[in-house]
């Protein structure tokens, strides 16, 4: 099927250095999405409330809001890019 990662493409992807211990960063990820799809939407939020005790989503967007911590949720919506663009 179009779009699948097939074997050896996820073989490539654990060879590939990445920025943070096996994280990749955010910017590479949307780079790479970039590439491949026309942006739709685009938005960033909260990611880590759910895994930290005593935190709520509103807690953590409060803190991304007063620049306390970097949002660390990429929401993304694209569409397959025409063919020849």
């Amino acid at each position: 099927m179009a779009g699948t990662l097939r074997p050896e493409s996820i073989r490539r992807l654990r060879r590939e250095p990445t920025s943070a211990g096996g994280l990749y960063a955010g910017g590479d990820i949307l780079r790479a999405l970039q590439a491949r799809f026309e942006t739709r939407e685009l938005s960033y939020g909260a990611y880590f409330f759910p895994d930290l005790s005593g935190t709520s989503e509103a807690g953590e967007l409060a803190a991304i809001d007063a620049g306390q911590i970097q949002a660390n949720r990429i929401q993304y919506h694209g569409s397959r890019r025409e063919s020849g663009t």
